[in-house]
């Protein structure tokens, strides 16, 4: 259907779009449907019900006015344009429509006029509410928790949105490092939103926004309220968005409510949130989404696909200004080779990782790297090599009390012994492991593994698949509390009993 035949609210819609300078694209977006979708009710071939020209409006901040008008003007150009060269289309008649649609379009020039005016303060509210946020941020940065609260509680400067945004910031980036510090800085966080100014469903979405980074910051934690902090989260998000401008990230909201998932072993769930952020991320959260899209799949023991996850990372991190970034990210990496047994793939990574860890001076760092030089070494069959790096991160994991990088570090020193059968070695090293872990804060389904290697090891059925496979389990494991170990493949030893099976257990 050509657009002169589009209904005149169609049509108008369409007019008034372009009036904006808005695309079709980036309207569909806004909207949540597709462009093809959008074309469709500008042409009339759909029909547009008066919730969508509603949402149509408030997306480019007009007045329901406007679409009147537009539409009342659509409808006197065509039947001018139908009685164009008729004789009964006297003169006088004519000069007085076009006389009301000059008028008509002088108060549609005060429509846009006025709604451009509420656009440009709009924006500069915005604009100052973001200049003021890191001013606002210094002087809380450096006081205690209990005196932030007050100020925020008591000064209504505090009470911006911004703000809100760059806390959380903050307590993402402790997250990586001090768990009780991003609980605090999400608390905070959560006492601006509760109080920015602005409407109801504008301070809901704030709030939504807060609580999902106290969930985070409570799950890095272990805090038992993280799966509260969500459900509550995502009903103030739900709730709030009609209040929303456009101005809090979608795509970091999916990928910290991914996150809780995670925790809450959810993980298909977990990754389908990723990709939906992945989609609609236009915030430059991408790398972030990546990452934990890597840890998801790696969770999942998936490896390859969490290879190329941090693959498509890889270019979007900062060298210069995220140097322990894209360690963590080749860490891993090398790490899902090793576990797919492709050490050549690796050796590369290796090269470039040493040069980060000398940049970084990070003490656990150059641990995790001697460790990953042992893992190598093992892997290439330098054994001499091997077992030096090996026990040099053995030492350093149990002086630091790192009880999955020393669980991991033991088993590929028991691999190594036991392919060179040294069933002396692996029975010590197992005894230790016994000894040592369940006073470390291992999970009860690691322990539960562990012991199952202990038996085998002292029984004389351990294998090296064995071993391989509770390698594999222990990389999962440290990210998921409730991981049952079921090894698919448990061979016995010639001539020895048939190793124990890990007997079932409920989750915890």
């Amino acid at each position: 259907m050509p657009n002169e035949e589009a209904p005149p609210l169609n049509l108008s819609l369409r007019f008034l779009r372009e009036g904006e300078g808005v695309t079709q694209g980036t309207l569909a977006e806004r909207l949540g449907c597709s462009e093809t979708a959008l074309i469709d009710l500008e042409k009339g071939r759909t029909t547009a019900s008066p919730e969508r020209v509603s949402q149509i409006l408030g997306i480019l901040g007009l007045k329901p006015k406007a679409v009147g008008w537009m539409s009342d003007a659509v409808r006197k150009v065509r039947a001018h344009g139908r009685r164009r060269g008729r004789a009964d289309d006297p003169a006088g008649e004519a000069r007085e429509e076009i006389q009301g649609m000059i008028a008509g379009a002088v108060e549609a020039f005060e429509i846009f006029l006025q709604s451009g005016i509420d656009r440009l303060f709009r924006e500069l509210d915005v604009l100052e509410a973001r200049r003021q946020a890191p001013l606002l941020w210094n002087r809380l940065r450096r006081l205690p928790h209990a005196r932030r609260l007050l100020l925020v509680r008591e000064k209504e400067e505090f009470h911006n949105w911004a703000l809100c945004v760059r806390v959380a910031d903050e307590s993402l980036k402790a997250a990586a490092d001090v768990a009780a510090k991003a609980v605090e800085l999400a608390e905070l966080g959560l006492e601006i939103a509760r109080r920015v100014r602005g409407g109801q469903e504008w301070r809901w979405r704030t709030e939504g926004w807060a609580r999902f980074h106290l969930g985070n910051a409570l799950r890095v934690a272990n805090g038992p309220k993280a799966a509260d902090e969500l459900a509550q989260a995502k009903k103030l998000w739900a709730d709030g968005a009609p209040g929303d401008p456009g101005l809090l990230n979608e795509s970091r909201v999916l990928g910290l409510e991914a996150s809780l998932l995670r925790a809450q072993r959810r993980l298909p769930e977990a990754l389908e949130l990723l990709n939906d952020a992945l989609k609609i991320d236009q915030w430059g959260e991408t790398r972030n989404l990546l990452l934990n899209r890597a840890t998801v799949l790696h969770v999942m023991g998936d490896f390859e696909a969490s290879i190329e996850a941090l693959r498509a990372a890889a270019p979007l991190l900062d060298e210069r200004r995220e140097p322990w970034l894209l360690f963590a990210l080749r860490f891993d990496w090398i790490v899902n080779l090793t576990l797919l047994s492709r050490p050549a793939e690796a050796a590369p990574l290796l090269t470039d990782l040493r040069a980060l860890a000398e940049r970084l001076q990070n003490e656990l760092g150059s641990i995790k790297l001697r460790w990953l030089e042992g893992r190598l070494a093992a892997g290439f069959g330098r054994e001499d090599e091997a077992l030096a790096a090996l026990e040099d991160a053995r030492r350093a994991f149990s002086a630091r009390a790192l009880p999955y990088n020393l669980a991991l570090v033991n088993l590929d020193l028991a691999l190594l012994h036991l392919e060179r059968g040294r069933t002396a070695q692996v029975r010590e090293l197992a005894v230790q492991m016994l000894r040592i872990f369940p006073a470390q804060g291992v999970y009860r389904e690691t322990l539960a593994a562990l012991r199952l290697f202990h038996e085998a090891a002292m029984s004389g059925a351990v294998t090296a698949e064995l071993v391989r496979e509770l390698i594999r389990y222990v990389h999962r494991a440290q990210h998921d509390s409730k991981l049952h170990f079921e090894p698919a493949v448990v061979g016995a030893r010639k001539g020895g009993p048939a190793p124990p099976k890990a007997p079932a257990r409920k989750a915890v």
